[in-house]
């Protein structure tokens, strides 16, 4: 049933010995399968009129995604910019490339 292998990735800011954030965070990968679908043609216009550019619709198991906010598929980076869920057991990642 799924197709594709998705990195879902979790940025966590480190602390110095002090109590400062360390400038640059580390991240926390995960791998989940998943789907590839495009972007409808009426998402991508309504998006692009804001600024938004959504190239690529990731859907995974809704219990394996958290709430990260950057993916990796492919070796390319991309920004979750919304989230879907069409049914109980699956969540749509709307994205555009970082």
């Amino acid at each position: 049933m799924w197709s594709d292998l998705l990195i879902l990735i979790k940025q966590k800011h480190d602390s110095d010995s002090i109590g400062n954030k360390k400038p640059t965070p580390t991240d926390i990968k995960t791998e989940v399968y998943c789907n590839k679908k495009s972007i409808s043609r009426a998402e991508f216009y309504n998006a692009n009129s804001t600024g938004l550019k959504p190239s690529i619709v990731f859907v995974v198991n809704t219990f394996e995604y958290e709430g990260q906010k950057i993916v990796e598929f492919e070796n390319q980076r991309y920004k979750v910019l919304r989230t879907y869920e069409p049914s109980l057991d699956y969540t749509e990642l709307i994205c555009e490339k970082v």
